[in-house]
């Protein structure tokens, strides 16, 4: 899994769900200040700093003896 760095806007009342990945802490900060004029705050910008993701297990075919 290749990544890039991203951030997230998040307020822990629940009116702001994150639903967009920004690619610069500026960006970021736009949008919570944005936010917080139209929702009201706190907005929180976030970092992801990793993530999780389940690997298939690899197929493997056998001939019938």
């Amino acid at each position: 899994m290749e990544e890039t760095a991203f951030w997230l806007c998040w307020s822990p009342t629940g009116k702001i769900v994150p639903q967009h990945r920004h690619s610069s802490l500026e960006e970021a900060q736009a949008e919570a200040r944005r936010l917080v004029t139209q929702h009201g705050g706190p907005v929180y910008v976030l970092l992801a700093v990793g993530a999780a993701r389940q690997e298939k297990p690899p197929v493997v075919y056998e001939i019938i003896p």
